[in-house]
């Protein structure tokens, strides 16, 4: 009987298609409003440079403090 296998598929599409990606918008312009703050909403060279930052930080951690569930 694969209908409900089927039904499972079609839900899980649904699911990622109107909830999923819209809070997954959310949460990035939450995330780009906390980094540029309310004086510089549009300041497209302060955002590269919290992220570069950020990046360097991350990069910069040994591999065992950056996936700390492989230890």
């Amino acid at each position: 009987m694969p209908v409900p296998g089927d039904l499972g598929g079609q839900l899980a599409q649904r699911w990622v298609g109107r909830l999923a990606l819209p809070g997954l918008l959310l949460a990035a312009t939450a995330l780009v409003g906390a980094a540029l703050g309310q004086r510089q909403p549009f300041d497209d060279a302060r955002l590269l440079y919290r992220v570069a930052r950020c990046a360097t930080s991350f990069a910069a951690r040994p591999p065992s403090a950056a996936c700390p569930a492989a230890s």
